[in-house]
């Protein structure tokens, strides 16, 4: 029995019968298939003749806020620095119509393409929204958000967007809050503590230890004021 003449494929013969299957993108260079044919890659079982390319999605867009959103501090150092437990910086505070957050639109993604030469749409990316509770307007093109109302901004954990009047102190002014100084009406649920600063608009608290108290309009505390030192404005 005579044996069948054995056939040497060329790299030329390995590209036309990829451009017959419709195989058209991400051929690998002749040398390589070369090295293909002739066993030059080493054991491995398959070797990669074509290659598509993957899309590129968009990036993701930067949003930039224009006030502290975590204003406080462990505390402030001194000029002689020691450290003053009870500064724990100031609170951000915005008029109506100041600019809150922009929004900036990342690079454009790139279109993919598979082995058969078809192209790969870009995936569609979950748009991000501002969201914005009281005192916080977005503007019609969803890129920046504007204050509708005087306040101090604030960034909720959740993302939301507002601006409050009214700065609302769920406990007592003491380490937690530190010093306080606030240009509308300052909402205390308990005591201000001996040696804290308020300046404030207003202020209602439940009671006034021996701090120091400045306000525009007035002051009240349900359980009495003991010792403060008070300057009031009002009329």
């Amino acid at each position: 029995m005579v044996d069948p003449p054995v056939t040497t494929a060329s790299v030329n013969d390995i590209k036309i019968m990829l451009h017959n299957l419709g195989i058209l993108h991400g051929i690998a260079a002749d040398d390589q298939i070369a090295s293909f044919l002739t066993g030059e890659k080493g054991d491995v079982k398959d070797w990669t003749i074509a290659s598509g390319n993957k899309p590129i999605p968009d990036a993701p867009p930067e949003i930039e806020y224009f006030f502290n959103t975590d204003p406080l501090k462990i505390g402030t150092l001194t000029e002689d620095g020691l450290m003053d437990w009870k500064n724990r910086g100031q609170l951000p505070q915005v008029k109506e119509g100041a600019l809150l957050a922009k929004k900036t639109p990342g690079p454009k993604g790139k279109e993919g393409m598979d082995i058969f030469g078809k192209k790969i749409p870009i995936p569609k990316a979950s748009e991000y929204r501002f969201k914005c509770g009281k005192g916080a307007r977005r503007s019609e093109d969803g890129m920046m958000v504007h204050a509708s109302l005087s306040g101090m901004p604030k960034l909720s954990p959740a993302g939301e967007l507002a601006v409050l009047p009214t700065l609302h102190i769920q406990g007592d002014i003491g380490l937690e809050t530190g010093h306080v100084e606030f240009d509308g009406h300052v909402e205390v649920d308990g005591t201000i503590n001996k040696d804290y600063r308020v300046k404030a608009g207003s202020l209602r608290a439940a009671e006034i230890q021996e701090a120091s108290i400045d306000v525009d309009g007035d002051v009240s505390a349900a359980n009495g004021i003991f010792g403060a030192t008070i300057r009031c404005n009002a009329t």
